[in-house]
């Protein structure tokens, strides 16, 4: 595990340590260090992101890097390596995802408001046009009731 710790020294140890564990707890089915294709398969539908076996094999292939037909420990933190590498490049992190979610929730909440507010201008409208259709509708009649007296 040293190896792993000199290796990856832009992470914590607590932070290798505890990916490792998720890697035996989760992952490891076999529990012989590394995950073979099934494993990986497995381990994408827990994840809820299922592939391909055409996609999940060529992307094995690509982290696999000593070809041995598994992954060790060591390519899985490669491959994180990489993916946390390209999130802080492109500034994207927990907290701007939370920030982000944050937003949306404002915006939703504003529509919510928004929505609610033509509601009941709509209901106000809606009343007032059927007293104005009530009120023309009893002087039609009223009018009708005269035609009717007078021709009679």
């Amino acid at each position: 595990m040293d190896n792993i710790y000199s290796e990856f020294r832009e992470f914590p140890r607590t932070e290798i340590q505890r990916f490792n564990a998720i890697f035996k707890k989760r992952a490891d089915r076999y529990d012989d260090g590394c995950l073979d294709l099934f494993e990986v398969t497995k381990l994408m539908e827990k994840l809820g992101n299922p592939q391909t076996h055409l996609k999940l094999k060529a992307e094995f292939t690509k982290v696999d890097s000593d070809q041995d037909g598994r992954i060790s420990f060591g390519e899985f933190m490669k491959v994180y390596r990489e993916v946390h590498s390209n999130s802080t490049e492109n500034n994207v992190g927990v907290g701007d995802a939370e920030e982000e979610i944050r937003q949306q929730q404002g915006k939703r909440s504003r529509m919510k408001e928004i929505d609610q507010k033509m509601r009941k201008q709509f209901r106000q409208h809606l009343e007032m046009f059927q007293q104005r259709t009530a009120g023309a509708a009893e002087k039609r009649v009223e009018d009708f009731d005269e035609v009717d007296e007078a021709q009679q």
